[in-house]
C-alpha cells in the first residue's frame, strides 16, 4: 500500500501513549503504521474502504 497523502490528527495524550504501546506490541510497528492499520480495518469493517484504483491521484509536484 502506497502512502502518498498526509493526515495530521490531534488526540488526547493518553490515547497517544496507548497507540504507541499498541504499535510497539504489534511487531514494532510505527505509530503512523498503526494508525493506518486501525483506520483501514475500521473502514473495511464498516463498508467505507475505497479500492486503490478508485482513489483520485494528485498530480505530481512541478520541480522548479
Amino acid at each position: 500500500m502506497e502512502r502518498d497523502a498526509m493526515l495530521n490528527v490531534r488526540v488526547p495524550a493518553d490515547m497517544k501513549l496507548s497507540l504507541q504501546k499498541a504499535a510497539e506490541d504489534d511487531h514494532g510497528r510505527s505509530m503512523s503504521g498503526m494508525v493506518a492499520r486501525i483506520l483501514g480495518e475500521w473502514l473495511e469493517a464498516h463498508g467505507y474502504k475505497v479500492q486503490p484504483s478508485r482513489v483520485p491521484r494528485r498530480a505530481p509536484k512541478k520541480r522548479r
